[in-house]
């Protein structure tokens, strides 16, 4: 199994996981504590703990969205700083698969949860939408299969995957359920288990990027975010409208 440092940032905390020997240790700011300036300090916390060095890991991930701009932001351009440093390359993962991937989770509650049934990745995407995106049920350490492309919506226009038919039912996972769940379960039917996680870690991420190592891998100056959206303000009428 690979050594690999992940940073990601998409949500309202920061965190930073370095897997070795098949073992992840993570440091983490709590919700709405970014910490950002922290995140070189735990990065060197988590290489000595392991007895590493930078220069003998085999390679860097990272959460590239969506999520917060300013967050995926920074955690691309922290990984590419050191991916340039160390001359390694990056696996790039996704926020709602990382999400998607912590549903199926090895504790009974999660993985009871999702049993069998496809899962609704969901992340507040501010100005009254969301980022969404469906998959298949989720096996523990296995990579989730999208159903469907990853979206940023109103709650209301969310559609019902055809799998979720099939199955009778579905969970749900993310920031997006607090904060717009009555209006999803209204458009999609309650799900059967909404599960308490709100946003991806990078415990989250590095462990999916082993799963891909090194098919995935790329060097740092190609990666690009995924925001999904290009406005991140809404205008003085969208706001009026809202009212």
């Amino acid at each position: 199994m690979p050594s690999l440092v992940a940073i990601d940032c998409t949500g309202q905390a920061c965190s930073v996981a370095l897997l070795h020997g098949g073992e992840v240790i993570e440091r983490r700011s709590p919700p709405a504590e970014r910490q950002s300036e922290r995140l070189l300090v735990w990065l060197e916390q988590v290489l000595a703990e392991a007895g590493l060095a930078g220069s003998a890991i085999d390679g860097l991930a990272v959460g590239i969205g969506p999520g917060g701009f300013t967050g995926v932001r920074l955690a691309l351009a922290a990984v590419q700083g050191l991916a340039l440093a160390w001359q390694r390359p990056v696996v790039p993962v996704s926020s709602l698969v990382a999400l998607a991937a912590m549903s199926g989770a090895t504790d009974a509650d999660a993985a009871q949860a999702n049993h069998g049934l496809p899962v609704l990745a969901t992340l507040d995407a501010r100005m009254d939408e969301v980022y969404a995106a469906w998959f298949a049920p989720v096996n523990a350490g296995a990579w989730p299969q999208p159903l469907a492309p990853e979206a940023v919506l109103a709650p209301e226009a969310l559609a019902i995957a055809e799998a979720v038919s099939q199955a009778g039912g579905y969970v749900a996972i993310g920031s997006g359920m607090p904060i717009y769940g009555e209006r999803i379960s209204q458009t999609l039917g309650s799900p059967r288990q909404v599960i308490a996680i709100d946003e991806p870690s990078a415990a989250a991420v590095v462990t999916l990027a082993a799963l891909v190592w090194p098919q995935a891998a790329r060097p740092g100056h190609e990666l690009q975010p995924a925001y999904l959206r290009n406005k991140v303000a809404l205008t003085t009428a969208e706001r009026q409208a809202q009212r």
